[in-house]
C-alpha cells in the first residue's frame, strides 16, 4: 500500500466524515476527500492505521505570558527602530549636496538692489565671479530695519540653515542701518531706530546667524554715505523734512564698527570709505534718491568686498576659488573625441 493510501486510512478510520479531515496535509486531505467521494478509499483494518487522537490543551502559565508580552514589546521596539532608520536614511538623501560652499547675503535694500545686473548689483558681480565654485544666497528685504530684521527675518534665516534649506553657509554678510539712521522728526521716521537699539539689535544678528551655523564666518557691512543735496530735493518735493543725512549715515556707520569690535566679527565700512572722496565724487556714485548705489558704485562695493575677504578670509577665499567640476579643457585632454569612439 502506498504511503498516502496508508494516510488515507488513518483518516478514514479516526473521522466520520470528510469534512473533518483538518489535519490533513493539503494534498493528502484533497486524495482522501476524492477517494471518499467516489467509494474508491482501500479498506483495511483501521486500528492498524489509526490511534483516537487525545484532545490538545495548552496551558498559559505566568511565566509564558511575561515571555510573551516580553517578545512582543521587543518586536514592538525592533519595528520601531526600523521606522526611525528609514526616516534617518530619507532625510540624509534629501539634504543638498554639500560640495558646494554658500555664501549668505542679508540685509536692506542696498542687498536687494546689488542683484539687479542692470546697475551692476554687487551681489550680480558676486555671483558671476564664484558661479563655478559657490551658491549665493540673498536675503535682502528693502524698507527693513534691524528691529523689524531681528523679529522676522533672523528667525526665518535661522529656520533655514538649520532645516538645511541651503547648506551651511561659509560666509554671512549683514548689511544694516540706512533705515535705522532715517531721522527720528523726518518724512521717514516710522524706520527710525536709536543707535544703542541699532547695535544691540546687530548684536542679535549675529546671535542668531552663530546659532544656526557655528562654522559660519559673518562679516558686518557699515551703511553707505548719503547725497545731503539729492535728499532734501526729495523732501521738497514731498512738503516735507528732509529724512536722512550723510552725517547720521556716519553716526550708525561709527555703531556698527563698534559692534563689530564688541562681537569680534570683521567688518567692511563703506562709510568711512566714500566719506574719504571728494563730495562730488562720492555723490556721483548714488542714484538720484541720493541714498542707493548705482552702478559705479556698486563695481567699487563688489571690489571692496573681494579685498576684504581676501584680507580677513583667506581659508575661504580658497574654498571659494576651487571649481566644482573640472574645466572643459581637463576632458578635451583626458578624454577626448576620436574617430575610433
Amino acid at each position: 500500500m502506498q504511503h498516502w493510501q496508508a494516510e488515507f486510512l488513518y483518516y478514514r478510520a479516526c473521522t466520520p466524515s470528510p469534512s473533518m479531515c483538518v489535519d490533513a496535509d493539503v494534498e493528502v486531505r484533497r486524495r482522501f476527500c476524492d477517494a471518499w467521494s467516489s467509494g474508491t478509499l482501500p479498506v483495511s483494518s483501521p486500528a492498524i492505521f489509526c490511534r483516537a487522537p487525545k484532545p490538545l490543551t495548552i496551558e498559559f502559565t505566568a511565566t509564558m505570558v511575561r515571555s510573551l508580552r516580553s517578545k512582543c514589546f521587543l518586536l514592538v521596539l525592533l519595528g520601531a527602530a526600523a521606522v526611525v532608520a528609514c526616516l534617518i536614511i530619507a532625510l540624509a538623501d534629501s539634504k543638498p549636496n554639500n560640495t558646494r560652499p554658500v555664501v549668505l547675503l542679508t540685509g536692506d535694500s542696498h542687498t536687494q538692489k546689488g542683484t539687479n545686473p542692470a546697475e551692476s548689483g554687487w551681489v550680480a558681480l558676486l555671483e558671476n565671479r564664484y558661479v563655478m565654485t559657490t551658491d549665493v544666497v540673498t536675503r535682502g528685504v528693502p524698507g527693513y530695519n534691524t528691529k523689524w530684521f531681528v523679529k522676522y527675518v533672523a528667525p526665518t534665516i535661522e529656520r533655514e540653515i538649520q532645516k538645511d534649506i541651503y547648506s551651511t553657509p561659509s560666509l554671512i554678510t549683514i548689511w544694516l542701518g540706512s533705515n535705522d539712521a532715517a531721522l527720528a522728526n523726518g518724512t521717514s521716521s516710522t524706520t527710525h531706530v536709536p543707535i544703542e537699539d541699532y547695535k544691540a539689535n546687530l548684536k542679535k544678528i549675529v546671535s542668531h546667524f552663530w546659532m544656526a551655523a557655528p562654522t559660519a564666518q559673518i562679516l558686518l557691512i557699515t551703511p553707505p554715505h548719503v547725497n545731503d543735496t539729492a535728499r532734501a530735493e526729495l523732501s521738497a518735493e514731498k512738503n516735507g523734512t528732509i529724512d536722512r543725512t550723510n552725517a547720521m549715515a556716519k553716526e550708525y556707520a561709527r555703531a556698527c564698527v563698534e559692534t563689530a569690535e564688541e562681537v569680534d566679527v570683521p567688518v567692511l565700512d563703506l562709510n568711512t570709505f566714500f566719506n574719504e572722496m571728494p563730495e562730488t565724487t562720492r555723490n556721483g556714485l548714488l542714484q538720484s534718491d541720493g541714498l542707493h548705489l548705482n552702478a559705479l558704485g556698486n563695481i567699487l562695493v563688489d571690489e571692496q568686498l573681494r579685498n576684504k575677504i581676501d584680507g580677513e578670509f583667506t581659508s575661504l577665499e580658497d574654498s571659494l576659488g576651487v571649481w566644482q567640476f573640472p574645466a572643459a579643457s581637463h576632458y578635451a585632454e583626458k578624454d577626448p573625441w576620436t574617430a575610433d569612439s
